[in-house]
């Protein structure tokens, strides 16, 4: 997290290492330290990486740094068949100014996706798009019975900061898995709703 120069050229260095982690975390590190001038050299390696884990940090971290040049590579990785990299590339597309009305038929199939995580990403980036009916999608998914579903909705619903769905949060606040729980609560304080308030506040005094 230092950066300069000799920082950097000792991280570019592990970009081609036979480590997965090392690869990894050199590709992470780039992106916080915001290098774009790295770009080229990630696209080189994305041409030949194989590795679905060094792909999803690739995928990730291009669209971090990159530009509307990388909008291709990152459309491409929505067809893996990994669910990593599905939800980086939906993430990214958002964050590369994908936001014209046409990529909302390309992005909406997704909120169906079986991963939690790529339907949260995609209901997102629909969300940033400006479709308001995400919200709905995300309030129903906050019932399934799986949990990571509903810690998911919960999650995206106070990224979003949707709050007509304070009520669907407040049930939320009776789940018996903490992930749940702690993201209900999480999604509240960033909603910051006063109908919220004094549910909170109840909560302390059960010392979950």
């Amino acid at each position: 997290g230092i950066g300069g120069a000799e920082a950097k050229k000792l991280i570019e260095e592990h970009l081609n290492d036979r480590e997965r982690w090392l690869r990894i975390n050199a590709i992470e590190a780039l992106a916080r330290l915001g290098e774009h001038d790295a770009v080229p050299k990630l696209m080189q390696l994305a041409e030949v990486e194989k590795d679905p884990w060094v792909r999803a940090s690739l995928v990730s971290a291009l669209g971090r740094l990159g530009g509307v040049e990388q909008i291709p590579f990152c459309e491409a990785a929505l067809n893996s068949p990994d669910a990593r990299i599905r939800a980086n590339a939906i993430e990214s597309l958002s964050r590369l100014g994908v936001h014209e009305s046409e990529w909302k038929n390309r992005i909406e199939p997704f909120l169906h996706d079986p991963n939690d995580r790529v339907r949260v990403n995609a209901a997102i980036a629909l969300w940033k798009m400006g479709d308001a009916s995400v919200v709905p999608a995300l309030v129903t998914m906050a019932r399934e019975a799986t949990k990571w579903l509903r810690a998911s909705a919960a999650f995206a619903l106070g990224e979003i900061g949707a709050r007509e769905a304070v009520p669907a949060l407040l049930a939320l606040l009776d789940d018996k898995e903490d992930v749940v729980y702690k993201n209900a609560l999480q999604a509240l304080g960033k909603i910051g709703d006063v109908n919220a308030l004094i549910p909170i506040l109840k909560e302390r005094s059960k010392e979950r």
